[in-house]
């Protein structure tokens, strides 16, 4: 831009400088995965953003830096933090570890701009879940999901995809009598782990 200046009188001066857009925060928008989508345990999940501002138009990788949150309940647990400086960025959903369906992960982006200002995005997904029963033709069994004991039968919610350990002690005493474990209806050993399935599943 250029500036005159003059006494009204004489001729002025012209004086030229750059005319900087004020302080302000980029705009940033999460593009994948979508608001609300959902994951089976195991799963690739892989974020997608693009940012830009009035002084540095579209920002560069490093301008972008990555965080995921793990909720349980009402609480939160660090995920994963300072994922490489990129427009995207990709993790894997475990598929051990918190057994619990009431689990979601949220994640974080934060776009910084190369006068130091920020603007933060979130974008939350949420599990797939399935209900997973267990049965015996002994009422009054009991056998361990994840090495804790429960009484037969029983139904849990389940994220799809998670490994669940299953075993039974043998023998049990029910109404007086010795009960010998004899075999799972999926077919598997006395302990085992099984993969969520799908669809609600039953095993006796």
């Amino acid at each position: 831009a250029a500036l005159t200046v003059s006494d009204g009188t004489l001729t002025g001066s012209t004086i030229s400088f750059p005319i900087y857009v004020g302080k302000q925060a980029p705009t940033a928008q999460i593009i994948t995965p979508l608001a609300d989508s959902t994951y089976d345990a195991g799963a690739t999940i892989t974020a997608s953003a693009s940012a830009s501002d009035a002084v540095d138009e579209q920002l560069p990788d490093s301008a972008y830096n990555w965080s995921v949150i793990f909720h349980h309940g009402t609480h939160t647990h660090p995920f994963l933090d300072a994922l490489p400086a990129s427009k995207s960025a990709t993790f894997v959903i475990p598929d051990t570890g918190e057994p619990s369906a009431d689990t979601y992960y949220e994640i974080v982006l934060t776009v910084t701009n190369s006068q130091g200002f920020s603007t933060t995005q979130k974008r939350f997904i949420y599990p797939n879940k399935v209900l997973l029963s267990f049965a015996t033709n002994t009422p009054g069994t009991t056998f361990t999901l994840d090495g804790k004991p429960f009484a037969l039968p029983y139904t849990t919610q389940a994220v799809v995809g998670f490994k669940r350990t299953i075993d039974t002690l043998s023998p049990q005493t029910i109404n007086g009598e010795n009960q010998d474990f004899r075999m799972w209806s999926d077919g598997g050993k006395k302990v085992h782990t099984i993969t969520t399935p799908q669809v609600d599943t039953t095993y006796t």
